[in-house]
């Protein structure tokens, strides 16, 4: 064999070696991947208080069902238990449940499913995510039969539009309401009513109205303020409202009131605080409104006259960040956040705020509490965890004294 031919025939073994080697090897890796155990993390065996129903797919599953071994990935366009959740609604029965995600961190989604909103018919046993499209959703608000709602994203970084849903959240389409920076949502009993305001945060703010369950919105007369909170009683030409200090007029932190509709506003008796929510009872007999300042001095109030005076409970000092009522006003649930130190607890009263205890819920940053008509069923969800990942709802059937977490 000629010098020229070895030079030929030596690179070409070389080259048919490593192809051998390198097939061997791309043979050995993948057999060995494909025969992996994947760990089992679509079930749970443990069914205790701190433990619910495992997830899987696009709903909660019993924690005693039996799955395969599944892998989630974290692009999954399924129910996430953990979230950054900022808001729940409930029908007046508390059958019917609306619960909305929102993380604030990206204009640009990363991970589908995250920031959406989910649907519960069953109490919170199982969730489903509904259509609605992904977006830093921040508040939402039902009829008392669970069927309209209506629904907004955080207001701080630009201006969204009002969804509204008249099949329970199944489906969502924006209404006619202006493009805004909306901060507060609520719904009359019957859905008929809608308020809500804006906040541009430069201590400017409007409110609007709509009188045909959100197909045509009109702005309130009301005075220039910051306003944080809006509800609207059974009739709708009640309108109770809060107002924030702001730099042009840092006295004015009072709660007003409307009877006609949003024409004319008078300040209620409620003293002057840094009011922060106020919600009602299903028919408007009962208000309670909550002051929260960065010290974590807040302080609840009860009106039993639909607005127009207020007595302070004997509710702890604490950052409150959502209050519920049962229909007869006795039955009070009030969450807290960890913010500056605060304890992060559910506190509950059975006696129209005259006594509270705290529940068995964990320490969290408990976002928003809702509650049956009669008190008996709630459900709260959080922003963040006591494990300092993302929040979790949690769910009690006995006036809101045990919890049970039902998301994961």
């Amino acid at each position: 064999m000629k010098s020229g031919q070895k030079g030929f025939i030596i690179p070409l073994l070389l080259i048919l070696l490593a192809v051998v080697l390198i097939g061997g090897g791309t043979y050995l890796y993948l057999h060995k991947k494909s025969s992996t155990t994947i760990p089992s993390v679509g079930y749970s065996t443990n069914t205790s208080a701190t433990s619910g129903p495992a997830i899987v797919g696009t709903s909660i599953i019993s924690a005693t069902t039996t799955l395969p071994a599944v892998a989630i990935s974290s692009s999954s366009s399924g129910f996430f238990a953990d979230n950054v959740w900022n808001d729940v609604t409930s029908s007046s029965d508390g059958s019917h449940l609306v619960a909305v995600a929102g993380d604030f961190v990206s204009e640009n989604q990363t991970v589908p499913g995250e920031d959406s909103i989910y649907t519960s018919a069953n109490r919170g046993l199982t969730w489903m995510r509904s259509s609605a499209p992904e977006k830093d959703w921040w508040r939402v608000t039902s009829s008392s039969d669970g069927s309209r709602l209506a629904a907004i994203p955080e207001p701080y970084y630009e201006g969204n539009y009002i969804y509204l849903s008249s099949d329970y959240g199944a489906t969502w389409a924006t209404s006619s309401a202006p493009e805004e920076k909306w901060q507060t949502i609520n719904s009359s009993p019957d859905g008929s009513y809608l308020v809500a305001t804006t906040n541009d945060y430069e201590g400017d703010s409007q409110m609007f109205i709509s009188k045909d369950a959100g197909k045509t919105w009109n702005p309130i007369p009301a005075p220039n303020k910051e306003w944080v909170s809006l509800i609207s009683l059974p009739g709708g030409t009640r309108l109770l409202a809060e107002a924030y200090a702001t730099v042009q007029d840092p006295a004015d932190r009072y709660i007003y009131l409307s009877n006609d509709g949003g024409t004319t506003w008078s300040k209620t008796s409620a003293p002057d605080g840094f009011w922060s929510l106020i919600t009602s009872s299903a028919d408007g007999s009962h208000i309670a409104a909550a002051t929260a300042d960065d010290s974590g001095d807040g302080l609840i109030y009860i009106s039993k006259d639909g607005g127009s005076t207020w007595t302070k409970t004997s509710a702890p000092d604490d950052e409150w960040t959502s209050i519920a009522l049962s229909s007869d006003g006795n039955h009070i649930i009030a969450t807290s956040d960890t913010f500056q130190d605060d304890d992060g607890m559910i506190y509950i009263s059975s006696d129209g705020g005259s006594t509270w205890s705290q529940s068995s819920a964990p320490s969290q940053d408990w976002a928003s509490v809702v509650s049956s008509s009669d008190g008996s069923h709630s459900v709260a969800v959080s922003t963040i965890g006591n494990d300092f990942n993302d929040g979790y709802i949690y769910t009690s059937t006995d006036f809101g004294e045990n919890w049970v977490r039902v998301s994961k």
